[in-house]
Formats: C-alpha cells, sequence, structure tokens
C-alpha cells in the first residue's frame, strides 16, 4: 500500500506553483492557529539526552484524568503500532473518517468492515450480531463530526472485554470539549484512548501523543518503543502546556470565536457546511464543484483539505485563522465570493489538484 496524502506540506504547493511559502494560507490541517507559547526552552533541553519525565506524565495524568497512559511520538504512532500488536480480526472502520486507522489495520492482515463515519451509531449493530472483534470510533470524527456519547462508548468496550475485543477511541480532537472523554475510563478492559497535543495545542511538530489503556497492553506498547521517545524540547514545553489551565481555558474562548468567524463566513458561500467542530468546519459538495474549489483557492495561495465520501460527493475541510488576522479573513471571503463555477480555475492548477 502506497503512503496516504494529508493536509499540509505547504512547501510543495508553493513549489509547484513558482510562489513563496510565506504567501500561502493552510487551512488544511484542523492544527490551532492559537498554539501554546514557545518560549523559554533551556539550552540543555537540546544538547542532552531526554531523561524518562515522570513531570510529564504527571502532567499527563492529571490532564487525561488517566493513570494508566503513556507517552508516544504522536498518536500517529500508536496508530501504526496497535493493529501489529494485536492478532488478525475482523475491525469496525468509519468509511470516511482519518484514513491511517483503515491503512494501518489492513496492512497488518486484519479484515475490514465498513461503518458509516457520518453516523457511528451503526456499531452498535455490528456489536449486537457479532460481526466485528473490534472497532476504530474517531470521537469527534475528522473529518464528519460525528460523536458518540460516554454512556454508549463505555457499553461498546463492555462488550468487546467480554468476547476479548478492543474498543480504540481516538480523541485527537476532544479536547475543546474534555467533559465529553472517556479517558478516565480506560483502566478498564477492551478500551484504547488515543490523544494528541497537535490539534488544540497547536504543538503539531513537536510529535507527541498519549495512549491509555488496561495495563497488560499498555506493557505491550511500551516494549516496543525506542529510547528517548520524547524529545527534551517537547517535554519541556508540554509540562508547562498540560499543566496550564488558565492558557487552556483561553484557548477553548480563541478557538469558539475563530471558529464562530469561519463559519459566518462559509455559511455565506457554502450553504451545504455541516460540521463546525471547533477546529475545522466541513461541507460535503459534488466532486466536480469540490475540486474545483480546491484548484480555485489554490490560484489564491490558499489550501483546504478536500477528500472522497462517495462516487458523487466529495468533503471540504476548512481549519481556523487566528482571530486577529482581519485581513486574511477578508482574503479569503473575497476568494469564496469570487469561486463560480469549474470553469474559474486555470487549467495549470486544476491539473495540480488532480
Amino acid at each position: 500500500m502506497k503512503k496516504l496524502n494529508h493536509g499540509g506540506n505547504i512547501r510543495y504547493w508553493a513549489e509547484k506553483t513558482k510562489t513563496a511559502t510565506a504567501q500561502w494560507l493552510d487551512l488544511s490541517t484542523g492544527v490551532s492557529p492559537d498554539g501554546y507559547p514557545v518560549e523559554g526552552i533551556p539550552a540543555a533541553a537540546f544538547q542532552y539526552l531526554p531523561d524518562r519525565s515522570e513531570s510529564l506524565m504527571r502532567a499527563a495524568r492529571e490532564y487525561y484524568q488517566s493513570h494508566n497512559i503513556v507517552a508516544v511520538n504522536g498518536s500517529q504512532q500508536a496508530i501504526e503500532m496497535l493493529p501489529r500488536l494485536i492478532a488478525p480480526l475482523r475491525v469496525a472502520l468509519p468509511d470516511v473518517g482519518y484514513q491511517e486507522h483503515a491503512h494501518c489495520w489492513q496492512r497488518a492482515g486484519h479484515t475490514a468492515i465498513w461503518y458509516d463515519g457520518f453516523n457511528p451509531e451503526q456499531l452498535q449493530a455490528l456489536i449486537d450480531m457479532e460481526k466485528i472483534d473490534a472497532a476504530v470510533l474517531i470521537n469527534p470524527n475528522n473529518p464528519t463530526g460525528a460523536r458518540v456519547g460516554i454512556e454508549l462508548i463505555a457499553s461498546w468496550a463492555a462488550a468487546f472485554a467480554r468476547r476479548g475485543g478492543v474498543l480504540i477511541v481516538d480523541e485527537a480532537f476532544i479536547d475543546l470539549t474534555p467533559e465529553q472523554s472517556v479517558s478516565g475510563l480506560t483502566g478498564r478492559p477492551g478500551l484504547v484512548v488515543l490523544r494528541s497535543v497537535g490539534k488544540f495545542f497547536g504543538l503539531a511538530g513537536l510529535r507527541v501523543g498519549f495512549v491509555m489503556a488496561e495495563s497488560s497492553l499498555l506493557s505491550r506498547i511500551e516494549a516496543e518503543l525506542s529510547p528517548w521517545q520524547i524529545n527534551g524540547p517537547a517535554e519541556f514545553l508540554l509540562i508547562k502546556a498540560l499543566a496550564d489551565s488558565s492558557w487552556q481555558h483561553q484557548q477553548r474562548n480563541r478557538t469558539q470565536a475563530s471558529s464562530m468567524a469561519m463559519a459566518g463566513i462559509l455559511q455565506l458561500h457554502l450553504p451545504h457546511v455541516f460540521c463546525n467542530n471547533g477546529l475545522f468546519l466541513t461541507a460535503v459538495i459534488a466532486n466536480a464543484e469540490a475540486e474545483a474549489l480546491f484548484a480555485h483557492l489554490l490560484n489564491r495561495q490558499i489550501l483546504i483539505r478536500i477528500g472522497a465520501v462517495d462516487k458523487q460527493r466529495s468533503f471540504v475541510r476548512f481549519g481556523l485563522i487566528e482571530n486577529a488576522a482581519v485581513e486574511t479573513f477578508a482574503a479569503l471571503e473575497q476568494a469564496l465570493s469570487d469561486f463560480m463555477t469549474p470553469r474559474s480555475c486555470s487549467e495549470a492548477v486544476c491539473e495540480i489538484a488532480n
């Protein structure tokens, strides 16, 4: 299987269009544009090999409300690792969602059984009929925004535990609504939770995530990890960020304001905007219209995320703009206003987009 394409990669698009990276607006990743302040990192954090930091794990246990936790090199590492640690089985996967989950489970030899990424409660029927041995739930889903409540997730995890299976819950976008997280339930069998500091904290470049699960599975994960798993500068920053409840509160307010501002713009021009997930907004439109919009915005040095929903429809996903960036909001609104038909894009950029 070939590697998947993801958001970001502004350098690639700048080179393709012979423009400067500084001219680009990246709305393709879902990473907060108002990241935790990167300052005061001591030189020693760069100069010496990082020790295993109990201070970092204390901060993580407190923030995630879980004592069964291990740090990994981004939740992506756990997404790749877990299918390899589990014997081949039937795993339920969302047909629309973060594609690395399906990619990694299928590559490891598991049998994929698909459920609707817009309606994850379809999992209930698969569990009741015992058609699956495990499931991946992206909660909230990226890009559909669909959510499942704590009680239902707990009941699913219990059902999997009774038959020796597992429910893996990817909570990469849950930090805006931490009261909806199931990380506090992760001492029990049948439940694994993945968290990331990349999105809400705006620290995707640190490549740090956390896995929460029952002790025996965590031990198997830890046995696979390399020495010096988390780099020194990342440890220094995250000890502060995870404990900084004042900044976290302000961040939730900032993100809500940015999200509402973005929704106001998009709903004027894309009436099919159906999901406002706080850190991204998603619309489902016809394939040709989505491709034309993607290419049109590329012409304006604006990068969004696009992907297939089915044979007729695609999703277009927009990340956020910093609150203070009034001119940037205006540039996006103008670009959307100028978008009329698929013919509005130049052949050169349409070719790049395809």
